[in-house]
């Protein structure tokens, strides 16, 4: 069977599933005395293109994909209650208090990672 007739007989849906993946933030578990996850889910093409216009650096944009992509307890950052908790207008106040530099960077490596930005996503097939 070749691989058009494979992606002819899927359903749609399966291919634009979003798999999501925990992980878990160590410094904020320590200091809550309890597992801190975060949901992380790759980015779409047409939330990249949104984050692109939206972002005048690039810290500013990693901040915006960990906005766009992560969930704690299922709840994005522009939760109300969080926001007021923290003393915050905005998501991006929200991941800047919670998180240090460098998680927000692991953070958004990760999401790149499961949005195929990594060296093992595509490979060249070497002919015998």
């Amino acid at each position: 069977m070749s691989v058009l007739d494979l992606l002819l007989e899927v359903d749609v849906e399966k291919l634009n599933e979003k798999t999501s993946k925990e992980f878990e933030v160590k410094r904020l578990s320590e200091k809550l005395k309890g597992k801190f996850l975060v949901t992380c889910t790759p980015l779409r093409l047409e939330q990249l293109n949104h984050i692109s216009e939206i972002s005048k650096t690039t810290t500013e944009m990693k901040v915006n994909v960990v906005i766009e992509c992560c969930r704690i307890d299922g709840k994005k950052f522009n939760q109300k209650e969080l926001r007021e908790k923290l003393n915050c207008n905005t998501a991006q106040e929200v991941v800047e208090k919670l998180f240090l530099p460098g998680e927000i960077q692991n953070l958004y490596e990760v999401i790149n990672k499961m949005s195929g930005y990594s060296d093992k996503a595509v490979e060249e097939i070497k002919n015998s």
